[in-house]
């Protein structure tokens, strides 16, 4: 037997996140950095056994009254559709309750786009928790590339710039390469001054101290390369090509009629964290690999903007 209802114990909920490998924006910290949402959380168990776990984000739009958003969707085995169906008659259910008559879903990485450029073509390149790339083409095709971490060479994401930045210290301090500033930066912040000090700092990105050492880590990053660090400045160029190179598969893959191509930028890393210095980069390398105008657009409005004006476009047709 399946039961769904709501979670009262946030400690075997986000238990049961870490367990199964979720997002931090899946567990129960998250709103209280998304502080204008209102969170709902939800559980699931199967003969008394928990096997899923769900935030649900409540926000009042002046456009659309009140939506729900569920960040990166349940935490759950994908592959036992009997706990899909059940939760979707249950989350449709709890919808209704809330006074919500419409369920939609959406894939965060084409929203972006849909927030960006409205009704029109365009290319999503997200940069945030994770890396993704999608695109929506005049003929309404839709692709994503990238989303598979390291399977699919995924880079410019907070955590590969945390880790990238790691290494960058972990090679001047135990390896004897290349000085960088990210290494004086964290002795600053960190007190990060030699191999121990440096290795003590894995446990803690394990510990409930791991997202403040990741933002260290990301923000002595930018800062280095905005400085015109050399070692900063390859991680910089790195990534901007791989962004290229995202870029470039939806230009040859897709249908784009018009001489200039729309391509939003998304994510705290391009938002947020933003380097000019790498944005450039990323343009440049893009436009020669594209051979095509391409505009960049800075995501100003929160993705979810992207699923209001895709309902509205639906409603019109």
């Amino acid at each position: 037997m399946i039961e769904f209802k709501v979670e009262t114990d946030l400690k075997e909920y986000d238990k049961f996140i870490n367990e199964r490998k979720g997002s931090f924006i899946q567990c129960s910290r998250w709103p209280e950095i998304k502080v204008v949402w209102k969170p709902y959380f939800f559980c699931g168990f199967r003969d008394g056994e928990r096997v899923l776990a769900c935030l649900v984000l409540e926000r009042s739009l002046s456009l659309c009254g009140r939506i729900w958003y569920t960040p990166d969707g349940p935490v759950t085995d994908y592959s036992d559709g009997e706990i899909i169906t059940e939760f979707t008659k249950f989350i449709k259910a709890e919808l209704k309750k809330h006074g919500i008559n419409d369920c939609r879903i959406y894939n965060d990485g084409f929203i972006v786009i849909k927030a960006g450029v409205g009704a029109g073509a365009g290319i999503g390149y997200n940069c945030g928790t994770g890396t993704c790339c999608n695109s929506i083409d005049d003929n309404g095709n839709m692709l994503q590339v990238g989303g598979f971490d390291v399977l699919s060479g995924d880079k410019g994401n907070g955590h590969w710039v945390a880790t990238q930045s790691f290494r960058a210290v972990y090679d001047e301090i135990c390896l004897g390469k290349k000085e960088t500033l990210i290494t004086k930066l964290m002795a600053e912040k960190a007190g990060i001054t030699d191999r121990e000090s440096l290795l003590e700092t894995i446990a803690k990105l394990e510990s409930e101290e791991a997202e403040s050492y990741i933002r260290m880590f990301i923000g002595s990053f930018f800062e280095a390369a905005n400085s015109g660090d050399e070692v900063a400045l390859e991680i910089i160029d790195e990534m901007a090509q791989r962004g290229a190179d995202f870029t470039a598969a939806h230009i040859k893959k897709m249908a784009f009629a018009g001489e200039t191509v729309n391509v939003v930028l998304s994510g705290s890393m391009h938002t947020k964290a933003f380097s000019q210095l790498y944005v450039d980069a990323l343009i440049e390398k893009a436009t020669k690999e594209c051979k095509r105008n391409l505009k960049f657009i800075k995501l100003d409005q929160p993705p979810v903007t992207g699923c209001i004006n895709w309902i509205f476009q639906q409603y019109r047709k």
